[in-house]
């Protein structure tokens, strides 16, 4: 065993004696455990959409400027999106969207508030500043 080489020196010893493997081309099936040659990449975002990450209600961040507990934003909700279903509503100030996880959505929203985060009612408290 060497001792007290560098680590650089230590990586080539180890590395040194050997060489790639190159590359074959399998069936998905048979390319388990094996590593890519090249990274893959899709040629489109799918969903082609943005969409919501949680349960919760989408709106305008602007609409919850120094909103807290003691001081919640209240906003009218306008619909319900579930995941599936294609928004149909946009949001405009003061309005909110009750959406699910994978959810559409809506245009004129850009966030989603957590439900937590609410009193879940109609209209909704928000709690919290963006």
């Amino acid at each position: 065993m060497v001792t007290g080489i560098s680590l650089e020196a230590a990586v080539v010893q180890m590395t040194g004696p050997l060489s790639p493997l190159g590359t074959e081309i399998l069936p998905l099936e048979r390319a388990l455990g094996r590593t890519l040659a090249a990274d893959v990449t899709a040629p489109l975002d799918q969903p082609p959409f943005d969409r919501s990450p949680l349960d919760g209600y989408a709106l305008r961040s602007a609409d919850l400027t120094g909103a807290d507990r003691d001081h919640p934003a209240v906003l009218e909700v306008v619909d319900t999106v579930y995941a599936g279903d294609e928004a149909r509503i946009p949001v405009g100030p003061g309005q909110a969207v009750r959406i699910m996880t994978g959810a559409m959505l809506p245009p004129g929203c850009d966030c989603v508030v957590p439900q937590e985060d609410t009193d879940r009612g109609d209209p909704v408290s928000v709690f919290v500043s963006l």
